[in-house]
């Protein structure tokens, strides 16, 4: 009969099946390992420089043509997290989380199109403002509003 072996080979010798189990490397073995790293990095400095990939330099940048929710994220590295704000309607009816919301609802790449809200205000102002109280669910294949 045949055993089930693991597809993984790595996975044969996890735990107590590996060699070095329980075994520590010398402090000798340790700085000789540190020496032949720091070797490497200093001999080839141009294979380790970390890119910046930030914006238009990420090969995955969409420029324009970003979703909602990645418009959401870049507004939250380019101003910070709303809590640190105020909720710009604010009055005794302010309830829950601060939140970033798009004031024209075309989701651009425009700092002074967001403002912040709490929770309450946030879905009062997109249904009134936006949606007339419909929902804004899309059918398969259907090109959304703001991307037309």
């Amino acid at each position: 009969m045949k055993k089930n072996k693991p597809n993984n080979r790595s996975l044969c010798k996890l735990g107590k099946k590996n060699p070095m189990y329980g075994k520590h490397h010398t402090k000798s073995h340790k700085d000789k390992q540190s020496k032949s790293i720091k070797k490497y990095f200093t001999e080839n400095p141009e294979k380790f420089k970390l890119k910046a990939l930030f914006g238009k330099d990420n090969p995955k940048w969409v420029g324009d043509k970003i979703g909602r929710c990645g418009v959401h994220d870049w507004i939250r590295t380019q101003k910070g997290l709303a809590k640190n704000g105020e909720c710009k309607q604010r009055d005794k009816t302010c309830k829950g989380r601060l939140e970033w919301s798009n004031i024209s609802q075309k989701y651009l790449r425009k700092l002074i199109d967001w403002q912040i809200l709490c929770l309450s205000h946030h879905r009062r102002y997109d249904k009134h403002t936006h949606t007339n109280g419909l929902k804004t669910r899309f059918k398969k294949g259907q090109i959304p509003w703001n991307k037309k």
